[in-house]
């Protein structure tokens, strides 16, 4: 899911399949595994302009955010 520039390695939620994860160990990178929804892993809410034209909303369950349409 992310990386971490301090500690020199890519933190990820534990859903992440294993073939992924094995590829980014193949290239070297170290990797370390949060368990999923971990509040750790921080939160997104967005927003995408849909090729119609339309906004589409999203909160990340994590936190209280949510994404409501006016």
């Amino acid at each position: 899911r992310f990386g971490d520039d301090i500690l020199d390695e890519i933190i990820y939620e534990s859903r992440i399949p294993e073939e992924t994860i094995a590829a980014l160990q193949a290239m070297d990178h170290k990797t370390r595994a949060y368990p999923d929804w971990d509040r750790i892993a921080g939160a997104v809410n967005s927003v995408a302009i849909l090729p119609d034209g339309t906004l589409a909303g999203a909160a990340d369950p994590r936190r209280d955010g949510l994404a409501v349409g006016i």
